[in-house]
């Protein structure tokens, strides 16, 4: 047996510690999130554009009526289903871009209304 299938079959049989499983990210308002921790946001597009200069992406802002989070997905020019007018699911890490609350490259799901 070699070393690699040794580390991994030890590895499997170990049991996983509580506080090594990733946390249960629950639905918070864009008014209550803060930089530097992952956040589930939901909320309407109120813009998507394209950055005009320099390296390309697609930059929407949602509003979920107590704020708005910027979404920025680096080198994208569209996002499919993602325009203005559509609600929408979002996670992912929350950081500060232009002295706004963003979330890069976000896991999305578009919502029906």
């Amino acid at each position: 047996m070699s070393m690699f299938s040794r580390s991994l079959r030890r590895f499997q049989a170990q049991d996983t510690p509580a506080e090594n499983v990733a946390p249960d990210h629950t639905r918070s308002s864009i008014a209550t999130v803060t930089p530097r921790r992952v956040a589930v946001v939901r909320g309407r597009v109120r813009s998507a554009t394209v950055t005009p200069d320099g390296p390309r992406w697609l930059e929407a802002t949602i509003d979920d009526g107590t704020g708005e989070l910027v979404l920025i997905w680096m080198g994208r020019h569209s996002v499919l289903g993602v325009e203005q007018g559509r609600l929408m699911e979002v996670e992912g890490l929350v950081t500060r871009f232009q002295g706004r609350l963003a979330i890069y490259n976000p896991k999305y799901t578009l919502l029906p209304g």
